[in-house]
């Protein structure tokens, strides 16, 4: 019963929230980059991540992600392509 609780609680947070913006209220759209839950549910939302990526390294900074790979310069063109592939793999 306990993860029914939590699972309403989440749901509460994330619909029906408001902000002011200009003077105008407007709904939210997004979790708030500043909230304390938006952190964690950042964290709960990448957490399968490090078996997505292919090539590339990775980073978490806050709610932030970082992905780089290291490369000699002749193999430069044949590095970004591989960091394209991880990115649309990512983003799909």
């Amino acid at each position: 019963m306990r993860f029914f609780h939590s699972v309403s609680w989440v749901a509460s947070y994330l619909t029906g929230r408001t902000q002011v913006v200009r003077h105008r209220w407007n709904p939210v759209v997004r979790v708030l980059q500043s909230s304390v839950l938006g952190l964690v549910l950042f964290s709960l939302y990448l957490s399968d991540f490090g078996s997505i990526p292919s090539y590339c390294r990775y980073n978490f900074y806050a709610d932030d992600l970082f992905i780089y790979l290291d490369c000699e310069l002749s193999r430069l063109m044949e590095t970004k392509m591989k960091i394209n592939e991880d990115i649309d793999f990512i983003v799909d």
